[in-house]
């Protein structure tokens, strides 16, 4: 009886030991695996790795819905274009975009209902424009 519990003492000390040696060898490569995984999590995320040149659009879109200019204030690219999708009003008039005259801003936009009128932001800057038609009604592009 004896032998028999001294075998099985001897064969969990070896089982144990093979587990240590195991662990205490997979160690190093611990690391390395999360590293594998993280990088596989962020190839695998949907997104696409931002350029810091590319933070801004290069194109968007500002809509009229009623007597408001939505998104208010819109950032953009240097370069880039605003795509003004006027509608017609709850009173039936069309909108305009006039920026005032201020250094570097595209030409306005003149009256318009129901129809889309794009410009080109090539200079730097906050350019805030409003609408003679709808007073109060208001809006910012900032190009970076």
């Amino acid at each position: 009886m004896n032998r028999f519990r001294s075998t099985s003492r001897v064969s969990r000390a070896i089982t144990c030991a093979r587990r240590r040696s195991f662990f205490t060898n997979a160690r190093p490569f611990a690391g390395l695996v999360a590293v594998a995984a993280l990088v596989g999590l962020t190839a695998c995320s949907g997104s696409d790795p931002v350029d810091p040149g590319d933070e801004y659009p290069m194109s968007i879109d500002i809509f009229t819905p009623g007597n408001v200019f939505s998104p208010p204030v819109a950032d953009i690219a240097r370069g880039g274009r605003v795509n003004f999708r006027i509608t017609e009003s709850p009173d039936g008039d069309g909108h305009n975009a006039l920026f005032g005259g201020q250094t570097g801003a595209p030409p306005d936009v003149p009256i318009v209902k129901d129809t889309t009128v794009s410009r080109t932001f090539n200079t730097a800057g906050s350019f805030e424009y409003f609408c003679t038609v709808h007073p109060g009604m208001v809006g910012e592009v900032i190009v970076h």
